[in-house]
């Protein structure tokens, strides 16, 4: 249990560094990855998807940004969640 819990939250973590407008495109594009590879996982992809269709706060993310950078990566799973 302990173990899927850590791969919903860095896949979380990772998507939110990838949509941070503040950060590095490169650690941002590191970030990106390592959700890339933990949403292949379907527990970890539901507790991400259920987290991206809840109202955000009104703090500002890059969406535009971090799709670009996950477009030229090719992280089709990143991708397919910073456009919800």
């Amino acid at each position: 249990m302990l173990e899927l819990e850590t791969r919903r939250f860095r896949a979380l973590q990772g998507l939110l560094i990838g949509m941070d407008p503040e950060l590095d495109d490169d650690l941002r594009k590191r970030s990106m990855r390592r959700a890339n590879r933990l949403l292949t996982d379907g527990a970890v992809a539901k507790f991400i998807e259920r987290r991206f269709l809840k109202p955000v706060s009104k703090q500002t993310w890059d969406l535009p940004g971090a799709r670009r950078l996950a477009g030229t990566d090719g992280l089709s799973k990143s991708t397919d969640f910073t456009l919800l």
